[in-house]
């Protein structure tokens, strides 16, 4: 098949065969995660939903940045950049009021007054076989008592210390 491709002309050389697949783009997902430690060392997770990608898995508390992530392509057909995007000023004030409503719902009330700054490190990112993220993360420091979950709280928090996570199988992807 491929040499009567190659002498009709369809194609260039046999050495194109069998075919590469066109792979379909990993979808692009920008995300604001709170990394909130308290006084004892101790680190915010929530519990991911049973059904879905890492069933049940701990997180820290994240929220989708809608719009937050492409990849920018150059114009002149060069590969594009590696270098993660940044947030500006807006996108971090949205992005940070949209973590705090997040906590606020889906944990604790109490959390959406907690201070959250957008760390100075760059975006971090995890590329799964079908979603690149780019994380932003906002950190924050909670003095005093752990507040508790609220009576409406939508998802399961736990505050783990690292050597408490390891121990509980926590993963990092």
């Amino acid at each position: 098949r491929a040499h009567s491709h190659v002498s009709e002309r369809k194609t260039g050389s046999v050495t194109d065969f069998p075919a590469k697949p066109v792979r379909k783009q990993k979808r692009m997902r920008s995300l604001a995660v709170a990394a909130v430690q308290d006084d004892s060392g101790a680190w915010l997770l929530v519990r991911r939903p049973l059904k879905g990608l890492l069933a049940g898995q701990l997180e820290f508390p994240s929220v989708e940045i809608p719009g937050g992530a492409s990849e920018e392509k150059p114009a002149d057909g060069a590969k594009p950049s590696r270098k993660l995007p940044e947030l500006n000023e807006r996108e971090a004030a949205e992005a940070l009021d949209a973590l705090r409503g997040s906590l606020c719902k889906e944990v604790c009330s109490e959390l959406s007054a907690l201070p959250l700054s957008l760390s100075s490190a760059s975006p971090l990112e995890h590329v799964f076989s079908h979603e690149h993220h780019v994380m932003h993360v906002f950190v924050g420091s909670l003095q005093g008592s752990r507040p508790s979950p609220g009576k409406k709280a939508q998802r399961e928090a736990l505050w783990m210390t690292p050597a408490e996570a390891d121990s509980a199988g926590a993963t990092s992807g």
